[in-house]
């Protein structure tokens, strides 16, 4: 329990910056504790990117494997996430779990920002 609270805590950070934490618990405190349950991994650049946007795709990738995972093997309904995309199998996995239904056209929008209101029912 204390390890999902603490993943979930972590998320929120990274997705707002409107969260108040303690001057020792920073955004990179929280994307080292992500990486470190191998949930996101650094850019090309060796870095986090702490300060940027998640994806859809980015963001189902996060919550699959902070639930402890794996990526499912399996078609989508989906038009616009190709076999070979990187969170292809993670966003399967979400889809037989209920967590996400897609855009309501036959599409995923892999690449779109997640907004705060869809990454809230994804978690809820």
């Amino acid at each position: 329990m204390k390890r999902i609270s603490c993943i979930l805590l972590s998320v929120f950070l990274l997705l707002t910056s409107m969260c108040t934490a303690s001057a020792s618990y920073t955004k990179e405190t929280a994307a080292e504790e992500l990486a470190r349950y191998g949930i996101i991994d650094k850019n090309a650049l060796g870095a986090f990117s702490v300060d940027g946007s998640v994806t859809r795709a980015g963001m189902v990738k996060l919550l699959v494997c902070a639930m402890g995972l794996a990526p499912a093997e399996g078609s989508l309904g989906f038009t616009d996430v190709p076999n070979d995309h990187f969170a292809h199998g993670y966003i399967v996995k979400a889809t037989e779990l209920g967590i996400l239904n897609g855009m309501g056209d036959g599409t995923f929008a892999p690449e779109e920002f997640v907004t705060y209101a869809q990454a809230i029912k994804m978690v809820v």
